[in-house]
Formats: C-alpha cells, structure tokens, sequence
C-alpha cells in the first residue's frame, strides 16, 4: 500500500517531519497575523476619526500608509 500522501497524488518530498510542520504552521499564522493588522491599519486610514486611532498607535498617516501596503510575508 502507497503512503497516504501517494494515494492522494502529492509528492513524498512534501512529506516533512512533525518538527517541519510545527513550524510551516507557525509561519502560517504570522503571515494571518501580519495581514489582519495590515488591513485594520488600512482601514483606520479611511475613516474620519483615524487621526486619533492613529495616534493611539504611535503611527502617523505615512508610516501607517507604508506599513498598511507591505505584503502580508515581510515584516
């Protein structure tokens, strides 16, 4: 009988030790994190109030904008 990762048509090099998956599973949750707060800083770029919120944070306009734009995998 195949590995189960054979039978459903993925390579077995895609199969990774327990360690491997920990950790491709961290990286995951960073990358959700960091795109969350990516677009709740957006958002607090539209709204009237933002000024304050933005304060609130330690960012003005330009650092929140800048931040707000980068991809979800840079930090």
């Amino acid at each position: 009988m195949l590995a189960p990762s054979r039978r459903k048509g993925i390579p077995a090099e895609c199969c990774t030790s327990p360690a491997e998956r920990f950790d491709a599973l961290r990286l995951l949750r960073r990358w959700r994190h960091r795109w969350r707060s990516r677009r709740a800083l957006a958002s607090l770029l539209d709204r009237d109030d933002g000024e304050y919120l933005l304060a609130d944070t330690g960012l003005d306009r330009e650092a929140a904008r800048h931040e707000s734009r980068k991809p979800f995998w840079q930090e």
